[in-house]
């Protein structure tokens, strides 16, 4: 029944940092403002949850990325496709390249 009550929670808060990413004056990044109410969350439920640096990074900076990536003009994102697929496919060819040696 505890879980049932979380899983609830989250997705009421879920609903409301979409309202409140809405009303904020400045541009803000829902994620940001989900991540900010889920930890206010924890605080008010005295939930502790220990996080790892790498799991940080694997659940918060991706739907980040995703965002930005999602909002970028298309117009923008052709006139600069030279610089794009370059920071695109050489860290990627200098990895995998790395990876087999």
């Amino acid at each position: 029944m505890e879980t049932i009550t979380i899983v609830l929670i989250l997705m009421v808060a879920v609903v409301v940092s979409g309202f409140i990413s809405r009303l904020l004056p400045l541009p803000v990044p829902r994620p940001l403002v989900q991540i900010v109410l889920g930890g206010i969350i924890g605080l008010i439920a005295n939930l502790r949850v220990e996080l790892d640096p790498q799991i940080f990074f694997l659940l918060f900076i991706p739907p980040l990325l995703f965002l930005d990536g999602w909002r970028i003009p298309n117009e923008e994102l052709l006139k600069d496709r030279t610089a794009v697929l370059e920071l695109a496919l050489w860290p990627a060819a200098g990895f995998s390249d790395t990876r087999l040696s």
